[in-house]
């Protein structure tokens, strides 16, 4: 498969907007529901952000993660195809690419694998090895990706916007949309990403049960980011050994101390929640070490945010509904302007979640009536909702958190969620 020229991509994204449009007029026409076109025009856009990659499927996976909240469950359930894993382009495309990026310093590379070992919306990853031996990853970048930004979200910014207001309300969107733009920006920025990857291997430290790959500068620019290679098992290659209840409850540990410590300690999330930047280092039935990867997506908090938070976490714990509005306020999880009821369904939703928290105990992440409970808690809140646009701050944090949560019920987790998160609550900076 061969990446669009800038043009060609432009010309498809007019495609899918003509054709939304039409649906949207048909289905007027027709006097359905605004559900039902909805969900068509959902696979409209989804089939044609599927052949595209670039900022255009990003844009879309984000929506299907971000728009849970926001979105039918009809409509988002469309989107969530747009989360599989992207064609490559050829490899022979590859290699001009390493070498207009990179000059002689690509002779420097004596192997590189014909397949990708991943491919993604905005690149993919090849095995190679160098000169001296040295085995490593190259991520390279697809052409024209960073350059079709800012055109491709104000384009689908429009195409979006329809979905986002089904239920009506006085929303703004704008500040939603820059935080896309800026955290995109940044994902297409090999720079920026091995930098991230340099500040959380100092962060984490030496005896760590984390491992992070250690970029190679020499060898990366804005759109080439080559790294030592890691070894280790994916999730599904894991979940295919069967692991022990034991195994299983320690790999959860981990994952909810990392995000624990990225939000309150670090200050400094790495947003992207695909079970494929996590790696496996497994002996003995044990965990030696999760690997982390790609920090492309990484978002730093204030610590006047992560305070608040933090506080909003203790209100929660103490039931304090009055303190949990008024920082829910202040944080623009909410905005004033809405009803009581609207105001009661978010204490409601927000109770909900912390569940796991709040009851104390072991807590089973394979259960599905907690999932399935605090979905229609969220469901009823939202559309209610007349004035509240998602906080810009939550929206990737959010994503983080589902993610993870998502990985706990893929290994079946157990574990006392209480014990673990109630501490980094209470504590006062």
């Amino acid at each position: 498969m061969r990446f669009k020229s800038s043009f060609s991509r432009l010309t498809k994204i007019g495609q899918i907007t003509a054709q939304m449009v039409g649906r949207g007029v048909a289905g007027t026409l027709a006097s359905q529901s605004k559900l039902k076109t909805r969900v068509e025009q959902a696979i409209i856009l989804t089939e044609g952000l599927s052949q595209l990659k670039g900022a255009s499927m990003k844009l879309g996976q984000m929506l299907s993660i971000q728009g849970q909240d926001l979105l039918p469950t009809e409509v988002t359930k469309i989107l969530s195809q747009l989360q599989r894993s992207a064609e490559p382009i050829e490899i022979s495309e590859i290699r001009s690419l390493l070498v207009s990026s990179l000059g002689v310093r690509v002779n420097r590379i004596s192997e590189l694998s014909e397949s990708a070992l991943a491919a993604a919306s905005v690149g993919q990853v090849h095995y190679g090895r160098l000169i001296t031996g040295e085995v490593v990853a190259i991520k390279v970048q697809y052409p024209g990706v960073a350059e079709a930004i800012d055109s491709e979200i104000r384009i689908l910014k429009g195409i979006v916007k329809p979905f986002l207001r089904i239920y009506g309300g006085d929303f703004q969107f704008d500040e939603v949309f820059d935080e896309l733009r800026f955290v995109l920006t940044q994902e297409v920025d090999y720079l920026v990403e091995a930098g991230f990857q340099k500040e959380f291997k100092r962060l984490i430290g030496r005896d760590s049960p984390f491992e992070v790959p250690t970029p190679i500068d020499d060898l990366s620019t804005s759109n080439v980011l080559t790294m030592t290679f890691m070894d280790g098992i994916t999730l599904d290659q894991l979940l295919a050994q069967t692991p022990s209840q034991a195994l299983r409850n320690q790999i959860g540990l981990k994952a909810l101390t990392l995000i624990n410590r990225e939000i309150f300690e670090w200050r400094l999330v790495q947003t992207d929640p695909n079970f494929a930047n996590f790696l496996f280092q497994i002996e003995s039935q044990s965990l030696k070490k999760l690997v982390l990867l790609d920090f492309g997506a990484c978002k730093r908090f204030s610590e006047d945010f992560v305070a608040k938070y933090r506080q909003f976490g203790r209100k929660m714990i103490e039931n304090d509904v009055k303190g949990m509005l008024e920082i829910g306020v202040d944080l623009q999880f909410i905005s004033p302007k809405e009803s009581k009821h609207t105001q009661e369904l978010f204490v409601k939703m927000c109770l909900l979640s912390f569940r796991p928290i709040l009851q104390g105990g072991v807590f089973d992440f394979d259960q599905t009536s907690f999932l399935k409970g605090l979905a229609q808690a969220s469901f009823e809140f939202v559309r209610t909702l007349r004035h509240t646009a998602p906080p810009k701050d939550l929206i990737f944090l959010n994503r983080k958190l589902g993610g993870m949560y998502q990985l706990m019920r893929s290994l079946g987790v157990k574990l006392n969620v209480s014990d673990e998160v109630r501490p980094w609550l209470m504590e006062t900076p």
